[in-house]
């Protein structure tokens, strides 16, 4: 038997923005057990006999693919035919890289075998637009065009394909290709959908991308009653020519767009999604990102799934326009596609708000977890080292979730360049990169080891991690014992979205950037903390003396980086020796998180913190104001957990579904701040590492930490997930205001009681358990 190879609808496998069908048919003469391995560039769905079997490619870079393995079960004797519907982007985004247009698959039905070959009959698919669309975003790809009066039921056994092609088999591709390190998601069920308000519209601009004409209808919303008797849209009155629904699902969804209507051919629906209403309808047009598809309705009953296009959104609004004759909607709504997860942890305590802050963070996380961690589901679907490192943090405390967190740092580090630094997401091709979430990646391995137990990864990145350590190294100017910003014209110094921190951002990219050689504080902050979790991965490799000498580096870099950043009047740290912005609480924290703050100057700095008068922390690094505050006195540690609580109590008070990317929420970069963008989910966090205490001391929790911080609490239990089983923890105040703790864990680990400076430790109970099994995402 053949092996199988890579094929496509023409030779010219470069064409952007392609649909491709495949179908082969096939018959056995007896009831055999059948399964499916699928590779394509970019996305597909498979289909047996007409109905769906799997979907979705793990995203991955064009020299290393990964391929599918589907279970079709037990498959009848007779004839059969398996489809694929394949798409290809075939242009970089910030999601998706471009790679030749193709299908790599082989059914397998015990020793008969069926690959991918010029037996396979193909074509493109006639209803879908094909070539250069309108762009979603520069992050997502194109926009979609389907127009159901030219389609055919192609995955059908019954279907003539004689007019089909035989497949262009491309001999010169030859990927590594190795099995997807994740499941692959099911499709879900579709959410619920209510129309949220809707009217007529006088369409008088016909022209210009979907969302253009979208943002340009004038709208007059109506009672629904007027507009809508039940499921039906009446014809427009004058001077109106089309109608307008908007669905609200009650909270942010991830999925695909469906719709099930009943209308006249040639009925146009523009379907818009978004996360909030603002605008007093969807905002489908910002800059030169466009939130709206087309479809064009046949005559009678349509059923639409949008395919390859994942949307995350609360709202979803449909334009109709080119009505001739009444409309009737059967649903218009998401279908959701969210990663199959265990049970989250468990948290209670008797802080008012508590349950609903961690119950919208776990479901923030969620919708930013797919085939990997994303920053947000609306407007990039991007992979980020930064982001995803406080993402993994958050779920190691909801999920365990250390195999999902493997398959993301793994995909970042096959972007490594040689200039030592990761691509700015994953996978795609570079134009800039940000070096701290190159450090960054290095610590967010090694807090991998320390939450799952796993050295997998520190083993299969041992070349990778030494390079990117090796290229910061030579950065280091050795007569101030401190590193200076790179002279490479493609770093962009991004540390977070404040101004002096954003590197230029704010005001274009060359107002407010730092200068090429330029020492500052943040970039030594991170590459300090990477050097730390370097050390710590040498031991873990065997490499002792390497580690003794990255220790010594790091002792002489922290007092050289301490004295040369401090400003006595100010009593802080400068970002900057000379700059506009050049007090941050952002690099406060961070020095009191890593212990560089000599105690007689850490007064002062907690000082500057609590005046306000630095500029102020975004949400991105909360995690360091957390570490660094919550080992100060007790006030400082009250000012910590009032300042997350206020702030993600705002957006609750907001009517958030989801936490915001930014305290400012949609104003933010010119109306795109995200409404869902889980490095925001630090409470998820918080209970457990802080409110509960838990914290591993040792690789996989073999020795762990609990040191509850009660705060204005006087009660909490919980559970924290661990490789072994979870750690039960429960902790009250008595009548004397000590603190009486009870522990269950996992009989393989040790668990070492703390408390914080102010409170003490009344009656303890630990107990050991044997755990039947544990399994993690």
């Amino acid at each position: 038997m053949n092996s199988p190879q890579w094929i496509w609808c023409e030779e010219d496998v470069n064409k952007v923005h392609q649909y491709g069908c495949f179908r082969r048919e096939f018959t056995l003469d007896r009831k055999t057990r059948g399964k499916l391995m699928i590779s394509v560039n970019w996305d597909f769905i498979a289909y047996l006999n007409g109905a769906e079997v799997g979907r979705g490619q793990f995203p991955d870079y064009a020299d290393q693919k990964t391929y599918t393995e589907i279970d079709l079960g037990y498959v009848p004797a007779g004839e059969h035919v398996l489809s694929v519907l394949v798409y290809n982007g075939g242009y970089d985004f910030s999601a998706s890289l471009k790679a030749p247009a193709g299908l790599w698959a082989k059914l397998a039905f015990g020793e008969y075998e069926i690959p991918t070959d010029a037996l396979w009959k193909c074509c493109l698919h006639p209803a879908f637009a094909s070539g250069v669309m309108p762009m979603r975003s520069a992050q997502l790809g194109f926009t979609t065009s389907y127009d159901a009066r030219l389609e055919e039921d192609l995955t059908a056994l019954n279907y003539d394909d004689l007019r089909w092609s035989s497949a262009s088999i491309n001999a010169a591709y030859k990927p590594k290709l190795s099995q997807r390190p994740l499941s692959p998601i099911p499709l879900g069920k579709r959410v619920e959908s209510r129309v949220d308000r809707s009217g007529w519209l006088r369409r008088d601009v016909a022209c210009g991308t979907f969302a253009e004409m979208v943002s340009a209808d004038q709208y007059s919303f109506i009672s629904s009653s007027k507009c809508k008797v039940e499921h039906r849209i009446l014809q427009p009155p004058e001077p109106f020519n089309g109608a307008c629904l908007i669905y609200d699902f009650g909270k942010e969804y991830v999925g695909f767009i469906e719709v099930e209507l009943f209308a006249k051919d040639g009925t146009v629906i523009d379907i818009s999604h978004g996360e909030h209403l603002d605008d007093g309808i969807v905002r489908a047009k910002l800059g030169d990102r466009n939130f709206t598809d087309r479809y064009v309705c046949r005559d009678g009953w349509n059923t639409y799934h949008l395919p390859f296009s994942r949307v995350g959104a609360r709202y979803l609004q449909l334009n109709l326009t080119n009505m001739t004759g009444d409309v009737e909607i059967a649903y218009a709504g998401i279908r959701k596609w969210d990663l199959p997860l265990p049970e989250p942890s468990a948290f209670e305590c008797d802080y008012p708000m508590a349950s609903r802050l961690r119950e919208v963070g776990l479901h923030t996380l969620r919708m930013c977890m797919h085939d990997h961690y994303e920053d947000c589901p609306w407007r990039e679907q991007a992979l980020y080292a930064y982001d995803s490192r406080n993402q993994m943090t958050f779920g190691y405390y909801a999920w365990g979730n250390y195999d999902f967190a493997a398959a993301s740092l793994d995909l970042l580090g096959r972007g490594l360049g040689d200039d030592g630094h990761l691509n700015l997401c994953a996978p795609t091709h570079r134009s800039i990169v940000i070096p701290a979430f190159s450090y960054v990646w290095v610590s967010a391995l090694y807090e991998h080891y320390l939450y799952s137990g796993s050295d997998a990864l520190l083993r299969k990145f041992k070349q990778q991690l030494k390079k990117i350590v090796t290229c910061a190294l030579a950065l280091m100017d050795s007569s101030l014992g401190l590193f200076r910003l790179s002279r490479s014209g493609h770093d962009w110094n991004f540390y977070e979205w404040v101004d002096g921190l954003d590197g230029g951002m704010h005001g274009g990219l060359e107002a407010g950037r730092p200068s090429p050689g330029e020492v500052i504080l943040p970039h030594n902050l991170y590459i300090y903390e990477m050097l730390c979790s370097y050390a710590r991965i040498m031991e873990v490799l065997g490499e002792h003396s390497g580690a003794k000498q990255m220790n010594q580096v790091l002792n002489g870099f922290g007092t050289a980086l301490e004295q040369y950043f401090w400003s006595e009047h100010d009593g802080c740290y400068q970002t900057r020796r000379a700059s506009e912005y050049n007090f941050h609480e952002h690099t406060q924290y961070m020095m009191l998180a890593f212990n560089l703050v000599p105690n007689a100057r850490v007064g002062q700095v907690v000082e500057a913190l609590c005046s306000e008068k630095l500029t102020k922390l975004s949400l991105s690094p909360q995690l360091y104001m957390l570490k660094g505050l919550l080992k100060q006195s007790m006030s400082e540690q009250a000012y910590a957990t009032n300042m997350i609580n206020r702030i993600y109590e705002g957006m609750l008070e907001k009517g958030a579904s989801t936490f915001w990317e930014t305290e400012e929420g949609s104003s933010s970069f010119g109306g795109a701040g995200s409404l869902c963008h889980a490095w925001s989910s630090i409470h998820v966090y918080y209970y457990g590492a802080y409110v509960l205490g838990v914290r591993p001391l040792e690789a996989g929790f073999r020795k762990f930490e609990v040191k509850p911080y009660t705060g204005s609490m006087s009660f909490a239990k919980g559970t924290v997930p661990t490789p072994s089983g979870s750690i039960h923890v429960k902790w009250q105040k008595n009548a004397d205001d000590d603190v009486d703790l009870e522990i269950r864990y996992p009989s393989d680990l040790v668990p070492n009681v703390c408390m914080y400076e102010g409170a003490k430790i009344g009656h303890v109970s630990a107990r050991s358990y044997k755990p039947a099994s544990a399994t993690y995402c």
